[in-house]
């Protein structure tokens, strides 16, 4: 199960994820993160503080959903990435390819 949420907050759209990002829920999270896009500012702030796991197809996810945000000339920031998914992004070096903060208020910011 996977929750998902969105509020604006100063120029950023921020998008409360809960739950595993697996090969059941990564579906939904693409779709529901692709509309957050398209009626989105430039600048789209993922707070992963509930997110417990993400699969592969989760990590895919996100690549399709910053790619999507990049070509409208935006970016994904990812915030409070819980323990096992900051191991997870250092593994597969994804930290090289999304600006991660510890907090939303960080990545507001920038």
């Amino acid at each position: 199960m996977i929750s998902i949420s969105s509020r604006r907050e100063g120029s950023a759209t921020v998008v409360q994820v809960s739950g595993r990002i697996d090969v059941e829920t990564a579906p939904g999270f693409q779709h529901a993160c692709a509309e957050v896009v398209r009626g989105a500012d430039k600048v789209v702030v993922l707070d992963m503080s509930g997110v417990q796991y993400i699969s592969s197809t989760g990590l895919r996810s996100l690549l399709v959903i910053g790619k999507e945000l990049q070509e409208r000339g935006g970016v994904l920031r990812l915030a409070n990435l819980t323990p096992t998914v900051a191991q997870l992004f250092e593994q597969s070096r994804f930290y090289s390819l999304f600006p991660c903060f510890d907090s939303v208020e960080k990545a507001v910011a920038g």
